[in-house]
């Protein structure tokens, strides 16, 4: 019965004789002229739509221009649902109009904003029935979506579970389109229900799902929650969008707490995102409570462009036409409140839809760019963000972007530039990305975080992994001061863009710096990079992350594995050494964090005690290392500060082999006075610490004496000690100094050197220790003599660590071995992969504890018998 009220069966070939007559006698037109055409026809339309003469509106429906683009966009464009379905109505007397899914479609949406549900059903059923030809079966997501519109939960119900019961679980749309109609019914109960549904059937909610979830929050006001579920969504991946800062704005202008919008303001702009028109009575509020700086540049955006010319300004009878008004069309009405007087005078904006007009563009001819220049249309950065937007070819927007620039009154600014950026990353332009980054930063624009985060998303999806990391290295240019969220999803999106392009060393080393800046990555992070590389066979490196994702699960905590007693013996809660380096001597810590600090923790009393920062040392300038953390290379103490206040530290240091130390008072550490550094490592020996240099001496220095920084005496080391892969170690066994050697040729691989300068795959290969070698100092001869045995005694070596026990004092400590932990991994960034114990009598190797502690910052490191 309704839907005879909208279509009449007519005859086809009466109905195509005027079009055929038309088309045949039309000139070509190029398709920017025709767009410019049928929205004269539409602006003529809309204006017939608000005079007082229905029949005005039949000599333009017989327009032989006439056809279902313009039908349905007037109707979008309609001031109420009756002159709409006036406009149909009408349409049954034009022989030659036929309707069309875009008809029928905006007829749909009509119907349903205005609850004519009766009439919505019947031009669903009919369509579905096949009395439209060429039009398909309306979806069941579009059907959810205009019934729920309308506000009929039983349909909406019906409609899904109908779709359920083909397809097991529907799309995640079809539960925000339930989820929002109970919320908006009030049915809080069962709209728990179905977000439970959501997580319980492994459907992942998305931004809108969330949109859902903060305006029932804030409609029931509870205003926090809504903000902290917001401020969640950033390290969920969600995307923040428009309509989540405009309900936000809203609720908390009303309640008075400015200070909260101005943050959201900022968080906002910080996301690359303008504010739409339905803010603008909270953007006037705020600028009443003398908010100027904050709103003044947002709000003039907002306000009419005196430039763009009205195609009608008239007096309009009906007050609530304009209540029911679409708002769907960027020719929006908008009620006279400058230069009119009449209080009921509507000022119309010329059409203009910015997806259709790029459609009609998309072959940028020189016919086309013609006629859009004639059309002289005002561009402002609102459209042409659209425009940019809807090009699906990258080169056609670059060619309007380029355009656009030369506008009368056109300026690009970092909204537009943005766009084109976005634009131009995701088709692998990387080139002229580069253009316009050097254009920002010539300029001092400061890009969004989200518009670099897209940029090293896109990188991935057309594999140009270093253009990406070239851009993450620019980010503090580009986008200047970040928070930590932010740079979390930034490191985030690096690892996923260098994943997919196979760039595995350039992603283990990002994850490493990332955690070496003190950002912890999130399980989805490692899970991401877990796959990666099982599906590259790699699953040494899968078990080191997965080893790093135990570890990381309570970043505070450090276990303390006791070797008598087979397992972890003590776990403490450090909060001082998190994302930090740390060098054990004398039961402290020397902790090193990125940014250059430098203090001694102790693990159990908490106690720290400031030491000179890292940039204070000499030739820190010139060091090679690129991270702060890794510029010291050990530390010991002459006592613990606990037993006595007249200690010493001393370090070894940079690029060079620098020797100095520090003395409580001191504001700066002292260097030794020798004429060639190169120091390997240091101990404490009767009180002195004694140095091993690369070059064959063994100094000592009296640090405590009247020349502290001269060396007392030096002792030659053994030839044997030197060469590539080799590590020195200094250290005393029952009052006797030895020297060790630690060899890690390599020697397994042959010619082929995993950390030569044709391999850049370093991420799957560890430095394995070969061999041992100890050595004792005979003061007799005063020679190096070496020894085959330690007796009873063993050693522990490794970062920071040269110390023997008895091993007949401690059951489960083997005797005449060596326990050694990592102490190559500067130079691949793995640490924890060389571990193990080594027998002095058979030379055969064996491992310290059953599980594996793989951590880029703080490898495993020993600690003292009396630690505990």
């Amino acid at each position: 019965m309704y839907i005879r009220r909208f279509v009449r069966p007519r005859n086809l070939l009466t109905s195509l004789t005027p079009m055929v007559r038309y088309f045949a006698n039309k000139p070509h037109v190029n398709e920017v002229s025709r767009y410019l055409q049928r929205a004269k026809l539409i602006d003529s339309i809309r204006l017939a739509l608000r005079s007082n003469s229905p029949r005005s509106l039949i000599p333009l429906l017989n327009d032989p221009a006439l056809d279902s683009f313009v039908v349905a966009n007037a109707l979008r464009c309609a001031p109420s649902p009756e002159s709409a379905l006036s406009l149909i109505k009408t349409l049954q007397t034009i022989p030659h109009f036929r309707h069309t899914q875009y008809t029928l479609y905006a007829l749909a949406i009509i119907l349903s904003k205005s609850q004519q549900i009766a009439k919505l059903k019947a031009l669903i059923e009919a369509i579905n029935s096949g009395k439209f030809p060429n039009v398909a079966r309306v979806s069941f997501m579009d059907s959810m979506r205009w019934y729920a519109a309308a506000g009929d939960l039983d349909l909406v119900l019906s409609v899904w579970n109908e779709w359920r019961a083909l397809q097991k679980r529907p799309c995640i749309e079809s539960y925000n389109i339930v989820l929002g109609l109970y919320v908006r019914m009030g049915k809080n109960s069962e709209a728990t229900k179905i977000f439970s549904m959501m997580i319980d059937e492994g459907v992942v909610p998305n931004s809108r799902t969330y949109t859902v979830i903060i305006e029932h929050l804030l409609s029931s006001g509870q205003l926090d929650s809504a903000m902290r579920i917001f401020n969640a969504l950033p390290s969920m991946r969600i995307k923040r969008t428009l309509r989540q800062y405009s309900v936000l704005v809203g609720a908390f202008t009303g309640n008075e707490q400015f200070d909260v919008v101005k943050s959201l303001l900022n968080k906002m702009l910080n996301d690359g995102i303008f504010p739409g028109h339905a803010m603008q009575s909270s953007l006037q509020r705020m600028q009443e409570e003398g908010f100027l700086e904050e709103t003044d540049e947002l709000i003039k955006e907002m306000l009419p462009d005196e430039r763009i010319k009205h195609i009608g300004v008239f007096t309009d009878e009906d007050d609530e036409e304009e209540d029911h008004n679409d708002g769907d069309c960027d020719g929006r009405e908008v009620k006279s409140c400058i230069g009119y007087d009449n209080v009921n005078a509507v000022r119309l904006k010329s059409w203009l839809d910015p997806a259709a007009l790029v459609s009609a563009l998309h072959n940028w001819t020189h016919e086309e760019v013609s006629a859009l220049q004639d059309a002289n249309i005002v561009w402002t950065r609102r459209l042409v963000c659209k425009m940019i937007r809807n090009f699906k070819s990258a080169e056609t927007a670059w060619q309007f972007f380029c355009w656009a620039a030369t506008q009368r009154g056109f300026t690009h600014d970092v909204y537009t530039v943005s766009g084109m950026i976005g634009k131009l990353a995701r088709r692998g332009h990387a080139d002229l990305v580069n253009q316009l980054l050097s254009k920002v930063k010539s300029e001092q624009m400061i890009l969004s975080f989200n518009t670099i985060r897209l940029v090293i998303d896109f990188y991935g999806m057309s594999r140009n992994g270093h253009a990406a990391i070239k851009v993450f290295r620019d980010v503090k240019s580009l986008c200047g001061p970040m928070s930590k969220t932010n740079l979390f999803l930034l490191y985030s999106s690096l690892l996923c863009t260098l994943a997919k392009c196979n760039m595995n060393s350039d992603a283990l080393d990002t994850l490493d710096e990332m955690i070496l800046g003190g950002i912890l990555p999130d399980i989805r992070t490692f899970s991401g990079l877990m796959h990666h590389f099982a599906l590259q066979g790699d699953i040494k490196v899968v078990q080191r992350l997965f080893g790093m994702v135990k570890q990381s699960d309570k970043p505070d905590e450090r276990q303390f594995v006791s070797l008598r007693k087979g397992g972890v013996n003590r776990t403490v809660n450090l909060p001082e050494a998190r994302g930090k380096r740390c060098l054990e001597t004398l039961g402290w810590l020397v902790t090193l964090a990125e940014y250059g600090e430098m203090n001694l923790v102790h693990p159990f009393s908490r106690v720290q005690i400031n030491l000179p920062h890292v940039t204070t040392f000499n030739d820190y300038h010139l060091s090679s290392w690129d991270k702060h953390t890794s510029f010291i290379h050990k530390a010991v103490l002459s006592s613990s500060p606990e037993e006595s206040k007249d200690y010493v530290l001393v370090v070894l240091y940079g690029n060079f082999g620098h020797l100095g130390f520090w003395r409580p008072g001191d504001k700066s550490r002292t260097d030794v006075e020798v004429p060639i550094l190169g120091f390997r490592d240091i101990i404490f020996h009767e009180g002195l610490p004694y140095a091993v240099k690369g070059h064959g001496m063994v100094l000592a220095f009296d640090v405590l004496g009247p020349y502290p920084t001269r060396p007392w005496f030096g002792l030659g080391i053994p030839d044997i000690c030197f060469g590539s892969h080799k590590q020195l170690f200094t250290g005393e066994s029952a009052g006797v100094v030895l020297m060790v050697h630690q060899d890690a040729s390599l020697s397994d691989f042959g010619d082929d050197d995993p950390f030569g300068p044709d391999n850049t795959e370093r991420s799957s290969v560890d430095y394995p220790t070969c061999r041992f070698q100890v050595f004792e100092f005979a003061s007799g001869t005063k020679e190096w003599v070496e020894i085959m045995s330690l007796g009873n005694n063993a050693l522990f070596l490794g970062e920071n660590a040269s110390i023997a026990v008895d091993a007949s004092r401690f059951p489960g400590i083997k005797a005449n071995c060596i326990y050694y932990t990592d102490n190559f991994w500067h130079f691949y960034q793995r640490g924890g992969a060389n571990t193990g114990i080594y027998s002095l009598e058979d030379g055969s190797k064996s491992p310290c504890y059953e599980e594996e502690s793989f951590n880029p910052i703080c490898p495993p490191l020993w600690v003292s018998p009396s630690f505990f």
